[in-house]
């Protein structure tokens, strides 16, 4: 039933689609398509797929301002032409060279002290820290069996306010251990340390030796045999001592001292041997000797 319409059909076609062509393209037209239709009808079966489309792009130069772009669009013997503004071409690649600039030197950076100084404290600093001096000592021994007394004279180096040498002679007189008169002079070098360091007022110690040399008359008296050189001993003697006192700095010149010096000392003359100093009532001899003497300073710095 189906092929039969179809049939039937045909002839009304072929007879129409010569119409319709002629309505689509009016009078005056520019452009008109022709459209051929060729084929065949088959029943049953799907049509077959179109040919495939091939596309031309033609670009005409120069590119600007306007390019025709035609387009050949084959289909079905078909021709369309359109026409296209080109694309703009794109810009050259451009290389800019910027030459920077070399950045400016950092800021320099000053550092500036400044120290205050004052210079009445710096005057009066070294007005106290004098450092070399002279020295003039009262010193004696009093017991009940010694009673000798003298001065010694000395000079003082002190390097700081904490340390300090000194260098003395003396010369002492009196009643020795056994009622003897006795002459002696004794040569000391000590060594002296100061505390605290900033006060006027310092407690020192000493630990020094040294020698001393005495004359000793077995009569007791004082009178004119003696410069004659008819005394009975000469005596020298090597040894030490170990002090502690104080110092009171009155001024920067000028200070005063007072002390208790411990000496521990034995002979060491050529009659040591053979005439001790010391005889016991048991008969044991002996040539060492020891005791303490204290002594009042003055001190003056320069």
């Amino acid at each position: 039933m189906t092929n039969r319409a179809a049939l039937l059909l045909l002839p009304s076609l072929a007879l129409v689609l010569p119409a319709l062509a002629e309505a689509q393209c009016p009078d005056g037209a520019t452009f008109c398509a022709e459209i051929e239709v060729e084929g065949s009808v088959s029943f049953g079966r799907p049509p077959p797929p179109p040919p495939p489309v091939e596309v031309e792009v033609e670009v005409q130069a120069p590119p600007p301002p306007v390019a025709q772009v035609q387009v050949r669009h084959r289909r079905r013997r078909g021709r369309v032409v359109v026409v296209r503004p080109a694309p703009q071409a794109p810009p050259p690649n451009q290389v800019v060279v910027v030459q920077a600039e070399p950045p400016p030197p950092p800021p320099q950076q000053t550092t500036v002290t400044v120290q205050t100084q004052r210079p009445v404290a710096v005057r009066r600093q070294q007005r106290w820290n004098r450092k070399v001096g002279l020295t003039g000592r009262f010193g004696g021994m009093f017991t009940d069996r010694v009673a000798m007394g003298g001065f010694q004279l000395g000079a003082r180096f002190r390097p700081s306010r904490i340390f300090g040498v000194e260098l003395g002679i003396g010369a002492y007189g009196g009643e020795d251990y056994d009622g003897n008169a006795r002459r002696e002079h004794p040569l000391t070098f000590d060594f002296m340390f100061f505390f605290p360091r900033a006060s006027r007022f310092q407690v020192y110690t000493l630990v020094g030796g040294g020698f001393s040399f005495a004359r000793v008359d077995t009569d007791g008296r004082w009178d004119d045999d003696w410069d004659d050189g008819s005394y009975d001993e000469r005596y020298a003697y090597i040894g030490g001592q170990l002090g502690l006192g104080f110092e009171w700095r009155i001024s920067p010149v000028f200070a005063l001292s007072a002390d208790v010096r411990g000496f521990l000392r034995t002979r060491i003359d050529g009659d040591r041997d053979t005439n001790p100093e010391f005889v016991a009532r048991d008969g044991r001899t002996t040539n060492t000797s020891a005791g303490a003497l204290g002594t009042l300073g003055m001190h003056f710095y320069f």
